[in-house]
């Protein structure tokens, strides 16, 4: 009985002083190199296809544009009345239009209750134009058109065309408001202000701008000019 206890408390004595057993940090030591396929990187995802891009279309000869779509407006003019330029729809190849290329053929058309009541066709460079309506103090419209005249950078003169709407078309002004030179000075003339007189009409006040230095002996128009418009 003795030995037996005897025996318990020296394996009580012995487990108390051992204590947690202390732990040595682990080394793996030198890393081994890696073979060249494991340094390689890892491949690109695929790249996005990309859309093949259109040959161009050989244009057809056939038609400048179609016939009668609208290039500027429709602006009121009137009651039940329209002002618009459209394309004639001339065919390119066509050797019978009056102007430098059937490209250029516009035409100035007016339109009450939606029926055409007249009709003016003309040449604009590049089959470009612009149109407004402007209405003077006792009632009347007229379409004041911006039209080109010749083709090139240095060469396209503008001119400013104003028709009366009666409906019918009546001319009342032509006037130069731009001027390119090839070797001078090229200028052009900017609308300021509108005057609508008592009497009817209306007045356009425009400034000069130059484009380039002018020569010496250079001439230049007025620096200021006013295009009358005048009823009928």
């Amino acid at each position: 009985m003795l030995r037996t206890a005897g025996l318990l408390g020296l394996t009580v004595l012995a487990l108390a002083g051992c204590g947690k057993p202390k732990r040595e940090p682990l080394s793996l030591g030198p890393l081994p190199d890696l073979p060249d396929s494991a340094k390689r990187k890892p491949p690109a995802p695929p790249a996005r296809p990309v859309a093949a891009i259109p040959a161009p279309q050989a244009r057809d000869i056939s038609k400048a544009f179609d016939k009668d779509a609208v290039r500027d407006g429709p602006y009121p003019a009137g009651k039940d009345v329209d002002v618009r330029i459209v394309y004639t729809g001339r065919p390119l190849d066509d050797t019978t239009s009056k102007c430098m290329t059937p490209e250029d053929e516009l035409a100035l058309v007016v339109r009450r209750k939606g029926r055409e009541v007249d009709r003016k066709v003309y040449c604009s460079s590049y089959g470009r134009a612009e149109l407004s309506v402007q209405k003077d103090r006792l009632g009347a419209h007229y379409a004041i058109l911006t039209v080109g005249v010749d083709r090139g950078t240095s060469f396209t003169k503008h001119w400013m065309v104003a028709y009366q709407v009666k409906p019918k078309l009546t001319l009342r002004k032509r006037e130069l408001v731009y001027f390119p030179s090839p070797v001078g000075t090229g200028w052009e003339y900017d609308t300021v202000r509108i005057e609508r007189p008592a009497s009817g009409g209306l007045r356009y006040h425009m400034k000069l701008s130059l484009q380039g230095e002018p020569g010496e002996d250079e001439h230049l128009p007025p620096k200021t000019k006013t295009v009358v418009i005048s009823p009928g």
